[in-house]
This record gives C-alpha cells, sequence and structure tokens, in this order.
C-alpha cells in the first residue's frame, strides 16, 4: 500500500501478515494483488514495481463503496406536531458514496426542499 509505505508482497511471497491478502500471477509479466473481503480499510493507494535502475511503478488507488443504509435507531420515527407548530422528521443515511435522500408523502403530495427544510406547496 503506498500511502503506509508498506511493502505488500515480493514476487509471490507475501510480507504483510493479512490472510485477505495474496500475489497470483498468469504468466511472468501479469500479477495480481487479490484482496480478499474488502474492508474500508483497504482503501487508498496501491503501488507496483519494478526494481530496476531507475525503478519502475505504477500507481493505482483502491475505492471501497458501501451500500446505502437508514440507521433506524438515528432516524425519527412517527412524529406528532400540533398545527402550526414546527414538525422535524429525521433520516440519517451513510453509505459511500454518500446517498442521496429524496422525501415522499404516501399520498404521493409534492414537498419541497429547500436547504434542508421540507416544505408543503400552497
Amino acid at each position: 500500500k503506498a500511502d503506509t509505505k508498506a511493502i505488500q508482497a515480493i514476487h509471490t511471497h507475501v510480507i504483510t501478515h493479512n490472510p485477505r491478502v495474496h500475489v497470483s500471477f498468469d504468466d511472468h509479466s501479469t500479477w495480481h494483488l487479490v484482496i480478499k473481503q474488502v474492508t474500508e480499510e483497504d482503501k487508498g493507494p496501491y503501488m507496483c514495481q519494478i526494481n530496476t535502475d531507475p525503478m519502475i511503478s505504477q500507481m493505482g488507488h483502491l475505492e471501497v463503496q458501501r451500500p446505502p443504509e437508514i440507521d433506524d435507531a438515528m432516524s425519527s420515527g412517527d412524529v406528532v406536531a400540533t398545527e402550526g407548530d414546527r414538525a422535524v422528521l429525521k433520516c440519517v443515511a451513510t453509505g459511500h458514496p454518500m446517498p442521496s435522500v429524496t422525501w415522499v408523502r404516501e399520498d404521493a403530495a409534492t414537498i419541497m426542499v429547500s436547504d434542508g427544510l421540507i416544505t408543503k406547496p400552497g
């Protein structure tokens, strides 16, 4: 991994003590660094290098995506408000890339959202 300067493997010998990482090759010119069960900690730059003089290298970047989720414990459920008062509904969504949250009424009435505030037209 290039950002930590840690050597992952030399030829097929894996230096890191991580059972999820191994090296494979198709022939003597095509090598693969394989990371099983990728986690967010695996994201970042990686470098393949050839020990020539001068050294030749190729950088690559691993981006790890997480599916969108709604945190039920942090989001509001049913909200009761008195007419004329303000009601706040909260939806806490996570994921990578960050998910886009859309508010929809059950009766499909139009909802206007401006600066995170929901208003009903009219």
